[in-house]
């Protein structure tokens, strides 16, 4: 008995991730770090303000969908995991921009690094409530033209203007109102379900961007305030002072250290914290003022949530502007409070933009293996004395499920034995097939992206045109390239539908032409 083994060792070709961690069909991203040396202490779930501070011109120009309901705007973790937003403003000639962003964890002990995805006409990503889930009950960015003011919160408070509003005017974060000092003001009730209705033992904490156009001795200026009774932020009105007060009922205040001045604005915050003793303080552009007291609890007399004036003081008007109107039902750390500040007052300094970078191009690798066993027994019975040498031979074409017979041929007076081998081969296609062609085309018919193979037969630069049907060129692609399969990507988003002619040429050299179908939304 005979056996005969024979291993051969095959390539079979599989496919990497059509563009790796990259998300969705973007055609652009760039990364955004976030400097930890502005964040006091790490925090959960918090919204950073992106603006068009450090960003490159070149991204003003490669968004596609331009309205802030419906932008192709998204932000990714470091891992690909996408963040809630929401974008409030944006204007491509003004290189302007309004998005916050819900981080996960923003560290304090080292940068935190996002990325921003754009340039998909395809996309449809709105703004998303849950970007202010952490505890806020209100979030209202005051950029309206027109009644109501929209809250961004989960609970869709919505104020409704009076009197001369809305005034947007330019203001510290985007657009602003401007208040008359007479009769504009904004009423946002109590609230979807009572939402704003913060008394008894819960925490609170109340925060505006807020600028005086003038600061008259004799007059009160209450700016966010529930009724006169229970809590609110006003200036003082001789010494100019800011002052946050609680009601348990009896009046508990926090002074701001120095008067305010006019023509300035000043990050406003009012805290109480029930859990925390009761106390109640006052930040003034992220310091921690010096005068705090402690409360019980908040009084309720059913006042409702006014902006801009006291709904119990008919003469407490605001002579001035407010911006970023935030209520919430927790009691906001001090980090959390000087990173809001860092991150409003100066955007330039929170964070910085890296390099934008176009999708990739995919990529082949050449992966698994294939085995080949054959066996001959072959069997016998001599006469005399024999002596042979037997040769064996077989031939394998190799293909997805091989069967091969092999033959052995020994010497004179043995047996001739036949042996039938299996052969088993699992292998992935190439993500394109040339079948002898010089160049194709994948996704043919295309939306946004299409990317042209070609089969180069010797180093060079090769250069692809595309031409409309009226053999007018629209673009054209090149790259220098060694021998091979070359990939060559047109982003066609902004490209009309219809069909279009495409020559590939190696300096000068036809390799082959197709053509390609590009197709809108309703195909």
């Amino acid at each position: 008995m005979r056996k005969i083994g024979l291993v051969l060792s095959v390539m079979a070709i599989t496919a990497s991730p059509a563009w790796g961690a990259w998300l969705g069909n973007y055609a652009y991203r760039l990364p955004i770090t976030i400097a930890h040396t502005k964040v006091t202490a790490t925090l959960t779930d918090f919204p950073v303000l992106i603006t068009g501070a450090n960003l490159p011109a070149a991204f003003f120009g490669h968004v596609v969908q331009t309205d802030p309901a419906n932008m192709d705007i998204a932000f990714t973790d470091v891992n690909g995991t996408e963040l809630s937003r929401e974008i409030v403003s944006f204007s491509s000639g003004g290189h302007s921009l309004e998005a916050w962003v819900k981080i996960p964890t923003l560290s304090s002990n080292s940068d935190t690094i996002i990325y921003m995805y754009y340039g998909d006409a395809a996309a449809t990503r709105r703004n998303d409530p849950s970007t202010w889930s952490n505890g806020f009950a209100g979030v209202w960015h005051m950029e309206e033209g027109e009644s109501p003011l929209r809250d961004s919160s989960p609970q869709a408070n919505s104020g409704t203007a009076y009197g001369n509003l809305p005034t947007p005017i330019n203001a510290k974060v985007g657009l602003g109102q401007d208040f008359d000092g007479r009769t504009g003001y904004v009423n946002c009730g109590l609230g979807q379900n009572n939402s704003l209705n913060i008394a008894g033992n819960n925490s609170l904490t109340i925060e505006t961007w807020v600028q005086f156009n003038r600061l008259p001795a004799e007059q009160f200026m209450d700016f966010l305030c529930k009724g006169n009774h229970q809590w609110k932020l006003q200036k003082y009105s001789t010494s100019h002072n800011i002052n946050f007060l609680v009601y348990d009922p009896f009046v508990r205040v926090a002074n701001s250290d120095a008067g305010v001045s006019v023509t300035t604005w000043y990050h406003v915050v009012g805290r109480y914290d029930y859990a925390g003793g009761g106390e109640v303080a006052l930040f003034l552009n992220g310091v921690k003022q010096g005068v705090t007291a402690t409360a019980a609890t908040i009084s309720d007399d059913g006042a409702v949530v006014t902006l801009g004036q006291n709904a119990q003081a008919s003469n407490r008007f605001l002579r001035g502007d407010m911006d970023e109107v935030r209520i919430q039902t927790i009691a906001r750390s001090d980090a959390w409070i000087v990173t809001t500040y860092n991150n409003e007052n100066s955007p330039a300094t929170f964070y910085a933009a890296g390099s934008e970078t176009l999708q990739p191009t995919p990529t082949s690798t050449l992966t698994a293996t294939r085995t080949f066993t054959a066996t001959n027994t072959p069997t016998f019975t001599p006469t005399g004395t024999i002596t042979a040498t037997p040769t064996s031979t077989s031939t394998f074409t190799p293909s997805p499920t091989v069967s091969t017979t092999a033959t052995v041929s020994p010497t004179a007076g043995i047996p001739s034995p036949t042996c039938t081998p299996t052969v088993s081969a699992t292998t992935t296609p190439a993500p394109f097939l040339l079948n002898g062609r010089g160049v194709v085309a994948f996704p043919n018919p295309a939306r946004q992206s299409v990317t042209f193979v070609l089969d180069v037969p010797r180093e060079g630069k090769v250069r692809v045109d595309i031409f409309n049907l009226k053999g007018e060129r629209i673009t054209a692609l090149s790259q220098a390239c060694g021998p091979g399969l070359v990939y060559l990507p047109w982003h066609c988003a902004l490209v009309a539908p219809g069909v279009y002619l495409v020559r590939a040429d190696l300096e000068g050299t036809l390799l082959g032409k197709t053509k390609v179908a590009i197709v809108g939304d309703t195909w």
